[in-house]
């Protein structure tokens, strides 16, 4: 489902791409394909280690057929993302007026991200005459929720909280004890021979 923000985007995309053609180019070359990319994720929450997909689109505006497509969506790091599938794909060409969704799985394994940042797709392609253009998705952000597995029994907690601060403060007492204790004995032999 496009979202708002989306449409926004290809309209802007519509008029930016019309305005930055040269007026004499434009005359020689009425017709030029025009590729807009939308990346989005099918969850906007995920729990760690859950799996959801990434979809992107490819859709042709342009009034005329793209050639020699190649998406190259962002590379995620192993040590925070596994990912199932392929994250780069090619078409020979792109029709005016056509979409092509691209879609991969992915799921976060790093817990200490609660906001990632998936990047944005790349997409080259050339026009009838071979001129190169490359457009760029936004980049896409998940929330992963973080969730504990089980409840934690907080009475248990405190128990052993208590138990250990007990025996960290009787170690570091004891010694103290002793010491005073000779520091003492010590004092009172000395008043004792005077």
């Amino acid at each position: 489902m496009i979202t708002k923000k989306q449409v926004a985007l290809l309209l802007f995309l519509i008029l930016f791409s019309a305005s930055t053609i040269p007026v004499k180019e434009a005359e020689q070359q009425k017709s030029i394909p025009v590729l807009a990319v939308i990346k989005e994720a099918s969850k906007d929450k995920v729990g760690l280690k859950e799996w959801f997909q990434i979809r992107i689109w490819i859709i042709n505006i342009g009034n005329d057929t793209a050639y020699n497509v190649t998406l190259e969506d962002n590379p995620l790091p192993s040590w925070s993302f596994n990912i199932s599938g392929k994250t780069t794909a090619h078409w020979d060409i792109i029709p005016p007026n056509v979409s092509i969704m691209f879609t991969y799985n992915v799921s976060v394994t790093n817990p200490n991200i609660p906001v990632v940042s998936l990047g944005r797709a790349k997409v080259t392609y050339y026009d009838k005459n071979g001129v190169k253009y490359v457009v760029f998705s936004e980049d896409l952000r998940i929330q992963v929720e973080i969730r504990a597995k089980e409840k934690i029994d907080w009475d248990s907690v405190w128990r052993i909280f208590v138990i250990l601060e007990g025996l960290v403060l009787t170690s570091i007492m004891i010694p103290l004890i002793i010491i005073e204790i000779n520091a003492y004995r010590k004092y009172k032999k000395a008043k004792r021979r005077k």
